[in-house]
């Protein structure tokens, strides 16, 4: 029996081109001071991040049925029953997303999304912490 491909193509290089400049943008933060010459790298594998960010917005609207953003849509109680019985592996499974995974991408999107903004827009020392702030959730939630 044939294994069904649920993520296409598309998706699978859009997710890996994601977290590899996700990834080096994060390394840099962290470990470059922000007036050292590599520390535009940074920025700049933080600006790629956002364009791809700006590509799987539009691939929800228009991409296979797995990747729109009825996918990741689940009901409360949907979710908290997913989140209640899956450390027991009795949840139901899911082809695609599960309210778990769901919610931590929308979570991982929006923190990227405020990275963006935050390292585009906001230059004080209160913006740099916000930004900081946000660095530290996203890898957080990676590693959950």
């Amino acid at each position: 029996m044939k294994k069904p491909i649920i993520w296409d193509l598309s998706i699978r290089i859009l997710h890996a081109a994601f977290g590899l400049s996700l990834t080096l943008a994060l390394l840099i933060g962290f470990t470059v001071d922000d007036d050292a010459p590599l520390f535009a790298w940074h920025m700049l594998f933080g600006l790629i991040a956002s364009g791809l960010i700006l590509i799987r917005l539009l691939v929800s609207l228009i991409g296979s049925r797995h990747a729109k953003w009825k996918g990741f849509l689940f009901t409360p109680w949907e979710t908290i029953r997913y989140m209640v019985l899956a450390p027991f592996g009795k949840a139901s499974r899911y082809a695609g997303h599960n309210p778990g995974s769901a919610l931590a991408a929308l979570g991982m999107f929006a923190a990227a999304a405020g990275l963006v903004l935050t390292g585009l827009f906001l230059g004080s020392e209160a913006g740099e912490e916000i930004h900081e702030g946000l660095a530290i959730f996203l890898v957080v939630m990676i590693c959950i």
